[in-house]
């Protein structure tokens, strides 16, 4: 897959605005995450959908291991047209803060908000811990310190004054490390989430919630990675009795006022039209507050402006959009 990136990025060098002509379709760079998470195949099929029913775009969807950070490195760098990122990461990008300092992307457009997604952090019941706070000094995994997740986890962690030894590796490696009982646990966007469950069929687990207390300590000292709390329901996962309050990821298709509003507008235009199809294929997305209702979620949650296709496509189905949201390009 990375030889494929790599193929694909040194053809390709700086993208600049797709363009096509009358016997070609136009070829749009889509950037999901990585193949072992559970979130690949619903990810990889927005790209599989556009193919089969626009006939003047195709898309080529790009695994990228280390996820929402690595596209937006892609994007930034001028590799990849739109692909995966999170709202939160999408604000510290577009402004240039935190560790996107001096490394602003002004030109960002979010397209929409997937879902919101749980964070499940998680031990082994053999290792005893009860609570975050009993992470300390324990060897713990944060997949790649560079990812969304692995952000997540240092800054939660820094910010209540818990010390872990971190294991930052693959999610594959990490899931054979907590197997053979190397590591305590890992942290994982998703629940259910179908690496989590295989390692559940393994080694019992217990799933750690972050009070609100606790939230709003990591909010106040890191307010561009935190935006809202969300619950995994009892039952979830094998053994949860309890709901267990989380902080989450709200995933979302993110790309440059660079890439055509046509484009954008066919694409949303055609995820709407099949965003039943889509949603049931993660069940985080399965729900209104989800890709089931992305239009009215993404007005919600957006971060940073929406891009010009999709200002037009939202306002075209009703939708009142804020002043915060409306493209610079629009206001022109």
């Amino acid at each position: 897959v990375m030889l494929c990136l790599v193929l694909v990025l040194s053809t390709l060098h700086l993208i600049g605005p797709v363009e096509t002509d009358a016997s070609e379709k136009i070829r749009v760079i889509f950037g999901v995450t990585s193949s072992k998470s559970g979130m690949y195949p619903w990810q990889a099929a927005h790209g599989t959908i556009i193919n089969q029913n626009v006939p003047d775009l195709m898309v080529t969807t790009v695994e990228c291991p280390h996820a929402a950070a690595e596209v937006l490195e892609h994007i930034r760098k001028g590799e990849m047209h739109f692909g995966i990122g999170g709202t939160r990461m999408m604000y510290r990008a577009y402004h240039g803060i935190d560790d996107y300092q001096g490394r602003a992307i002004p030109h960002l457009r979010c397209i929409m908000t997937l879902a919101v997604i749980p964070f499940t952090i998680f031990v082994s019941q053999e290792s005893g811990i009860q609570a975050l706070t009993e992470l300390e000094g324990k060897k713990f995994g944060t997949s790649f310190p560079a990812s969304l997740t692995g952000k997540k986890i240092h800054k939660i962690c820094d910010a209540l004054g818990i010390r872990p030894n971190y294991f930052e590796a693959t999610m594959g490696a990490t899931i054979e490390a907590y197997k053979a009982g190397k590591i305590v646990g890992f942290i994982k966007p998703g629940a259910p989430d179908s690496a989590i469950l295989t390692c559940a069929a393994v080694k019992p687990i217990r799933l750690l919630p972050i009070t609100k207390a606790q939230f709003e300590i990591c909010k106040s000292k890191y307010p561009g990675y935190f935006s809202k709390l969300s619950v995994i329901p009892a039952g979830t996962y094998p053994g949860q009795k309890t709901d267990i309050s989380a902080v989450t990821f709200l995933p979302a298709w993110v790309g440059t006022s660079k890439l055509s509003p046509d484009i954008v507008y066919k694409m949303l235009k055609v995820w709407y039209e099949n965003r039943k199809t889509l949603a049931a294929l993660y069940a985080a997305a399965n729900k209104e507050e989800g890709e089931l209702g992305f239009p009215k979620l993404t007005i919600e949650t957006a971060s940073i402006p929406l891009h010009a296709g999709a200002y037009k496509f939202y306002r075209e189905i009703g939708l009142n959009i804020p002043d915060r949201l409306i493209p610079p390009e629009v206001k022109k």
